[in-house]
């Protein structure tokens, strides 16, 4: 069992634990990576999504419009 000397070494002791899990330690719930590596990868998941949509959601419009005015 390991007793800590201060308050200060138990926090920069946890400090050191919580970089070395987030930045270099992969995770088997999160694909074998990284937790920064599974934000980065989502967060550019995410730009595509909303790229998607947003093409969808014009074309939606045009189909529309087209129909409203069929001379177009």
């Amino acid at each position: 069992m390991h007793q800590f000397a201060s308050l200060a070494e138990t926090q920069a002791l946890i400090e050191a634990w919580w970089m070395d899990d987030n930045h270099h330690r992969s995770h088997s719930s999160l694909w074998h990576l990284t937790p920064n590596e599974f934000l980065d990868q989502r967060q550019g998941q995410q730009i595509v999504e909303e790229a998607a949509y947003f093409d969808y959601e014009l074309s939606r419009k045009r189909t529309n419009v087209t129909s409203l005015f069929p001379q177009f």
